[in-house]
């Protein structure tokens, strides 16, 4: 089997996420950093543009988006599940609280300290939202309205954790607490433990039980090995197992995400399944690829600008 490839920079909360379940599944890979604000000239060859991180690598198959990553690799490496007890649904869920609601306050509350990001972080993240970049004073002085929100987010989970079981959603761990924890993770990354989970004993019991799992056995490789393992890789043939009101094999589009940082992707559709479509596309650095977007949380447009 080709190796698992995951383009990802180490303050990543998203990239923990993922590196968690490479862990819970004890699985070898090899890294790729990235750089945490754009350009990231080494990884669009295989994205299309897309900047978001982290992106997994399998020859010249490209997946984007943590759940679709996620799943590709429960779908090729079942055992231990992420999904315990037929959860898929109830785990997705509570991702998306993750993800979307607990990212706000975690990375607000994260980010009240400018010395530990790159000089240009504001402007890039800014950039990519769509607004003025943030008033790092302002950031600061509002760390604390910013920690109670992120207490109080975590106040469900220490509530659900009060009948002892171990872990969100019973004996066993899940997608579910790799997303939750990712953005306890980022939140006391840079400054250390001060103290936000005092009043929260079971999260924190939690927390340690989850950060034991690991990262499973990690190896270094540069950009360039990356690209030239997707050039010289032929893309497996994609599933098209499923139907949409929007798509079709054959068709030229472009995808772009909902929310913030569109950086629209173009192809032709080889498929669609209930998660993903897989656009084929061509780049002089890497060849042939196909890039898997989720259909969750993605735009399409039909035909593809000049």
């Amino acid at each position: 089997m080709d190796d698992l490839i995951l383009h990802h920079y180490d303050p990543s909360p998203f990239s923990e996420k993922i590196r968690l379940v490479l862990g819970f599944k004890q699985l070898g890979w090899r890294s790729v950093i990235v750089p945490m604000v754009l350009p990231k000239p080494e990884l669009m060859p295989l994205t299309g543009g897309n900047r978001r991180t982290p992106v997994l690598q399998i020859g010249a198959d490209i997946y984007c988006g943590t759940s679709l990553i996620a799943a590709e690799l429960e779908r090729r490496y079942p055992e231990p599940t992420i999904y315990p007890e037929r959860s898929r649904g109830l785990c997705e869920m509570l991702s998306l609280w993750a993800d979307q609601l607990l990212f706000v306050s975690s990375s607000n509350y994260a980010i009240r300290e400018v010395s530990h990001l790159p000089k240009n972080f504001y402007r890039d993240r800014a950039a990519m939202r769509g607004h003025a970049p943030v008033d790092r004073e302002r950031l600061r002085a509002e760390a604390p309205h910013h920690l109670e929100q992120l207490q109080l987010h975590l106040g469900f989970a220490e509530q659900t954790l009060s009948d002892d079981r171990p872990y969100l959603l019973g004996s066993s761990p899940s997608i579910a607490d790799f997303s939750a924890y990712a953005r306890l993770w980022w939140a006391q990354l840079f400054g250390g433990e001060q103290g936000e989970l005092t009043a929260l004993p079971r999260v924190e019991d939690w927390r340690r039980r989850i950060a034991t799992i690991g990262h499973g056995r990690r190896q270094e490789m540069t950009p360039r090995q990356a690209l030239d393992i997707a050039r010289a890789a032929s893309p497996i043939a994609p599933r098209h197992t499923a139907r949409s009101t929007n798509v079709a094999p054959g068709d030229r589009i472009s995808m772009a995400t909902e929310g913030f940082g569109p950086d629209p992707v173009q192809g032709e559709v080889v498929g669609v399944d209930e998660e993903a479509i897989a656009l084929r596309r061509f780049d002089d650095t890497v060849g042939e690829v196909i890039m898997h977007l989720p259909r969750l949380g993605y735009r399409v447009r039909q035909g593809t600008p000049a």
